[in-house]
């Protein structure tokens, strides 16, 4: 999705809801506009983290003056905000929006500043995860098979940065 440019910085929280409605490339539990989500609003710095109840990717909106809003019983509103970076750990979420460590440190795509490695590596981990998703959702795989290698793909992760 990154690579094909379908997921990118600066894209509405409609827009990426647009994806999940239109093209389902995720489960239902990587959807960050359902009801039981991950999802985390910084007032003090106009941002919003989101992430679906498997919390395998987290996305951070900029310029949020209203969070998504979600009851049980009618759903979501999405509210507004611009993706500034995308994760996948909850600390690399909280790393860009308190601005801990800099940026060529976070495991995040959103500027030329970003180390190339790690840009080239993160995007290939998302294109494996989406592809893994679709195989899933078309019935090639089983739901245990599709946690098996999402977790393989995960843990590759894990082990290139804490090696660099």
């Amino acid at each position: 999705m990154a690579r094909d440019n379908r997921i990118y910085v600066g894209m509405s929280k409609q827009e990426l809801l647009n994806l999940y409605l239109g093209d389902a490339f995720f489960s239902i539990t990587e959807d960050p506009f359902l009801y039981g989500s991950y999802r985390k609003h910084i007032s003090s710095k106009n941002k919003e983290i989101l992430a679906g109840s498997s919390k395998s990717m987290y996305y951070v909106f900029k310029d949020v003056t209203s969070p998504v809003s979600c009851s049980f019983w009618s759903g979501c509103r999405v509210g507004n905000g611009k993706l500034e970076s995308y994760h996948f750990s909850i600390s690399d979420a909280e790393n860009a929006v308190y601005e801990y460590k800099k940026k060529e440190k976070t495991s995040f795509i959103t500027k030329k500043k970003t180390v190339e490695s790690k840009k080239s590596l993160e995007t290939s981990e998302l294109s494996r995860l989406i592809k893994l998703s679709k195989a899933y959702q078309d019935g090639k795989i089983s739901e245990a098979e599709f946690e098996k290698r999402k977790a393989e793909i995960l843990k590759w992760k894990k082990f290139f940065f804490l090696s660099i």
